[in-house]
This record gives structure tokens, sequence and C-alpha cells, in this order.
């Protein structure tokens, strides 16, 4: 519900979820199909850890908390 007192039906409601969804497979797979052999042409390394919190906020040494 986008507006108070507008009910709408649950098939305009399906039919707005399908169109969603089409436009999602029509538009973002073909685009990561294009993208991941270029990512991997290019070289850039996708599984590099992230640094995790404590490590990221106890490396200050000036004193200064965030």
């Amino acid at each position: 519900m986008v507006q108070p007192h507008d009910w709408h039906l649950a098939a305009v409601f399906l039919c707005c979820c399908t169109a969603t969804v089409r436009v999602l497979v029509l538009t973002v797979s073909p685009l990561q199909l294009v993208s991941y052999p270029a990512v991997r042409a290019v070289g850039i390394r996708m599984g590099l850890p992230l640094p995790s919190a404590g490590k990221h906020c106890g490396s200050h040494t000036d004193g200064q908390h965030f």
C-alpha cells in the first residue's frame, strides 16, 4: 500500500511484481554475464578478505577514538 486508503487488487500487485522481475532478468543478468569475463580479463581479484572491525578501529595510534 503506497498511499493511505488506496487499495489495489492482488492481480495488479502480481502483475507489477512480474513486470519488475522481467525487467531485472532482462537487464541485470546480461550485464552480469558480460561484466564477469571483463573483470577476469582485467585481472581484478574478487576474493580479497575484508578487514575486521576490531582491526580497523584498533589501528589508530594517535589516541583518537571514533
